[in-house]
């Protein structure tokens, strides 16, 4: 097994193990595992329904739809300032402060990202090993 072969089956156990632990599904079709791209969907709570992805590029995004029936992503990944430079119409260099996106590039530390964010931002708690419906206590396998 090379170290490619070696990151990725990381990344499947860290993803396997993301979505027993957290009420998280991994939504992903055929052609988005194709592409490198991972999508899950919360499935309960009142976050439930929420998607959010991790993509090959190096983002994590947060998908939802609009009003108008369309999906739109939202940027997660942390920022950094920097500058950029643009020449005047009189041909003088001229910069202004920008925001730039860090991209992360390995699969599993894109997951553990995302599983970051969604403890903070969501409030997502591991899933109880124990239940109890009615006085009944039942165990999840």
């Amino acid at each position: 097994m090379d170290y490619l072969e070696r990151l990725k089956a990381e990344a499947d156990t860290f993803a396997q193990q993301l979505t027993q632990d957290y009420p998280l599904v991994d939504a992903t079709t055929k052609m988005q595992k194709k592409n490198g791209t991972r999508m899950f969907e919360i499935t309960s709570g009142e976050f439930s329904g929420h998607r959010f992805a991790t993509y090959q590029s190096g983002m994590v995004r947060k998908i939802t739809r609009t009003r108008f029936n369309e999906l739109s992503c939202y940027q997660l990944n942390p920022t950094r300032i920097g500058k950029e430079y643009f020449m005047n119409s009189d041909l003088k260099v001229t910069s202004y402060p920008s925001k730039s996106r860090v991209k992360i590039y390995t699969d599993e530390r894109r997951l553990m990202y995302l599983k970051k964010y969604l403890i903070k931002n969501y409030n997502m708690l591991p899933l109880q090993d124990i239940i109890e419906v009615d006085g009944v206590k039942y165990k999840r396998i």
